[in-house]
């Protein structure tokens, strides 16, 4: 019945939402539907098969028809959003209209308090099975920004190609044409939806991104294609330190392309020359670097790239705030920072507030560059802080900031997968674990029960999915935790996710 995946339903009212924006619907033939695409209650949508499971048959949303959310400020509405190219939309948002556009702020038609009931109403229905949760449960803590507030962006470049076909049979391509920079439209990753400004991101980014591309767009330099492997420009990332206001930024190219293109390389070479003394931009950018990407995934970090500096030395510096103690970290241009800086300090400060104050050690099972852990021994003084991470990077970075907050004599670093620890961890007064969006491994779960039998130590539970983070708490329970608190904190409004943090003692 389900084998076409052009197949389409039409008008399909969404009732209610799970994690991730997915709306969950049971079949009489026992299939599970699952309708994907940022869809919120009240949406009537078309959807087209994705994937045909032997459980389950996961559906994409083909088509915005209409829906009753209640659009207060048409001012503060992207024009790039999907849902705007909707016919629905078109006599009701003073937009322009697009028939795909980019998926990132699905949410941002439905009134910021309304948002905030509806993760409410995701993350108690990821936990209706354990009893204790109305019990422990209090409420998410908003963002006070709403818009502009996110540190770190990444643009990609794309372009249609336009062939032309000679008498002789010979192709030419234009790979000037529709030139673009922005975001993947929704559904279509090979394709890139041009941005002229993005209202997550902060201003002084936006800022930035619009002058340096008009640069790059004048220097006629083409642009990658990811399906050929050829031509030139492919990313481009701004981050910025939003307590220092220090920027960073990375382009990312193919130097490939030179190697039967002298000319262009020429005009790289004089736009490097362009870059390096234009006021604008040594007056803004801190520290401004190149990566070469030869690689054919289309990422910006990976195993064949290499780095250079046209000024600085590839990061900047950003500060965390709580109750008036500053944490300073050092941010390179591939490790992994919480993108919403003011909301990261009051996910860390609520986690703060839930701890008892803590003797003997630290264990900090998933550190990447240890912001919770040097954020929280600013707040108190125990013996040692035992770090663990598998990525090379991020305890480098780990390890620079233990240095810049003074705390590098009481570390020890453990660079490997949390699943393989096998260490004697000795006095460990409370366990910090923030792990990936999948639960977590069976041997860090029996690593931690062990660990409980010698020592009664509280643990620190942070996470981004609270559907995995259910599981694992409920198995947890089982071994002699008790739940003690939770709370939820908005760290990026306008989409589905949620953070969450719980205290088990």
């Amino acid at each position: 019945m389900w084998r076409n995946r052009r197949k389409l339903l039409e008008n399909i009212k969404i009732e209610k939402i799970w994690f991730g924006g997915v709306w969950i619907v049971k079949m009489e033939d026992g299939k599970t539907l699952l309708i994907s695409g940022g869809v919120l209650p009240g949406m009537i949508v078309d959807v087209r098969i994705l994937k045909n499971k032997k459980d389950y048959i996961a559906w994409q949303v083909y088509a915005v028809k209409n829906f009753d959310l209640n659009v207060k400020d048409n001012k503060k509405l992207c024009k790039h959003n999907f849902i705007f190219g909707t016919d629905y939309l078109k006599d009701k948002v003073d937009l322009p209209q697009t028939e795909i556009g980019c998926g990132w702020c699905k949410w941002q038609v439905l009134p910021y308090d309304e948002q905030i009931k509806l993760k409410e109403q995701v993350v108690k229905d990821s936990f209706f099975k354990t009893w204790f949760f109305d019990e422990v449960y209090t409420w998410i803590v908003p963002s006070k920004k709403v818009f502009n507030y996110r540190n770190k962006m990444e643009f990609s470049f794309w372009r249609y190609i336009s062939k032309k076909t000679h008498e002789n049979g010979q192709v030419e391509y234009d790979h000037l044409s529709d030139w673009s920079l922005g975001f993947h439209k929704q559904w279509q990753f090979s394709k890139i939806i041009d941005i002229d400004d993005c209202l997550i991101a902060w201003d002084k980014i936006n800022k930035i991104f619009k002058y340096l591309k008009l640069i790059f767009q004048k220097s006629w330099l083409p642009v990658y294609d990811q399906m050929r492997h050829t031509w030139f420009f492919r990313h481009f990332v701004v981050r910025e330190g939003s307590n220092t206001g220090q920027f960073l930024v990375n382009l990312n190219v193919a130097t490939k392309h030179f190697e039967n293109n002298k000319k262009d390389l020429e005009i790289w070479n004089n736009l490097q020359k362009q870059l390096k003394e234009d006021n604008f931009l040594k007056e803004n950018i801190t520290s401004f670097m190149i990566t070469e990407n030869n690689g054919l995934a289309d990422v910006v970090n990976g195993q064949d790239i290499k780095t250079y500096d046209l000024w600085w030395d590839g990061s900047i510096f950003e500060k965390l705030i709580i109750d008036d103690v500053e944490t300073t970290f050092k941010v390179s241009a591939f490790s992994f920072f919480q993108t919403n800086t003011h909301q990261a300090q009051m996910l860390f400060k609520t986690a703060k507030d839930m701890l008892p104050k803590i003797k003997w050690n630290i264990l900090d099972l998933y550190c990447g560059a240890g912001t919770i852990g040097i954020t929280l021994l600013k707040q108190w003084i125990w013996e040692k802080l035992l770090w663990v991470e598998i990525v090379p990077d991020a305890v480098e970075d780990a390890k620079q900031n233990a240095k810049l907050n003074w705390i590098a004599q009481e570390s020890k670093f453990i660079a490997d997968k949390a699943e393989n620890i096998n260490f004697e961890a000795e006095n460990i007064g409370l366990v910090v674990i923030d792990p990936p969006r999948s639960w977590l491994h069976k041997n860090v779960v029996n690593f931690l029960i062990n660990l409980k039998t010698k020592y009664k130590f509280p643990l620190l539970y942070i996470s981004c999915n609270p559907v995995t983070m259910a599981r694992d708490l409920k198995m947890l329970e089982e071994w002699w935790w008790n739940i003690q608190n939770l709370k939820a904190v908005d760290m990026f409004p306008h989409t589905h996710h949620i953070e969450m943090v719980w205290l088990l003692k």
